[in-house]
């Protein structure tokens, strides 16, 4: 019995071939409505910086953007974990 040529894991650009209407999560973390709202917003504001060419004193790049908005993540959440409040929902 012939069997079908299995799909490639990579396109020709080397990015995953990934149906993102099939795709399922892979157990991460999930962001409350909160915090995808509050990630938007962040990002939609530093890309108004970056075109403005403002804010000097913040990191110059997305990436270093992204670290410095992990880095507050942790801290709150570590903040909210010393509290002992439960997690929100």
């Amino acid at each position: 019995m012939h069997q079908p040529a299995p799909i490639a894991a990579t396109g020709a650009d080397g990015y995953p071939n990934i149906n993102v209407d099939t795709a399922h999560r892979l157990g991460g973390p999930v962001r409350s409505a909160a915090d995808q709202d509050r990630l938007q917003a962040e990002l939609l504001a530093l890309g108004a910086r970056q075109r403005a060419g403002a804010d000097t004193s913040a990191p110059a790049s997305v990436i270093g953007e992204l670290e410095d908005l992990g880095r507050r993540s942790k801290r709150d959440a570590e903040s909210a974990i010393e509290s002992g409040q439960p997690p929100s929902q």
